[in-house]
């Protein structure tokens, strides 16, 4: 009887240790902070840990007559506290800022219309604008992507 016993457990042990790589295979969630931008819902930037201070450059299709943005910005798993988005012009000037109800659950996404802007609206008119995060945790606000609006097509990361 006990050698069934030593085999049982050698058959449980090896089982168990199959299932180590198959459950390690999983992606696991993000942590730590960062952010991600959607176009019209196209994932387009995703920056996070020490890509967060390189700068997304989205290229804009003036074409549209509707465009949408929206942010996510992690928190390291918490909860983002007085969130905005604040869009300024090539001279750093305050373009529109939106407030946001603190983020629950985290990840909780921003969305902006971007074509309800006149400047943006202007037929023909090129433009160059940036767009910040600011929250209780990044009260200094950290700038998240270029926003450009020429006669190009292409959206570019």
């Amino acid at each position: 009887m006990k050698i069934k016993s030593f085999f049982a457990h050698i058959g449980i042990l090896c089982s168990m240790l199959l299932m180590i790589p198959a459950f390690s295979s999983f992606k696991s969630l993000r942590g730590g902070e960062g952010f991600e931008v959607f176009p019209n819902n196209k994932p387009v930037a995703e920056h996070f840990g020490k890509n967060l201070t390189k700068q997304a450059i989205l290229q804009l299709d003036p074409a549209l007559d509707k465009l949408e943005l929206k942010v996510i910005y992690h928190h390291c798993g918490q909860n983002g506290k007085s969130r905005q988005l604040t869009i300024r012009n090539e001279e750093k000037q305050v373009v529109h800022t939106w407030r946001f109800a603190d983020g629950k659950p985290d990840p909780s996404p921003m969305t902006i219309r971007l074509d309800e802007l006149p400047e943006y609206k202007k037929a023909g008119k090129a433009l160059r604008w940036t767009l910040h995060y600011a929250s209780a945790e990044i009260p200094a606000g950290r700038e998240l992507a270029v926003l450009e609006k020429n006669n190009a097509l292409a959206i570019r990361k």
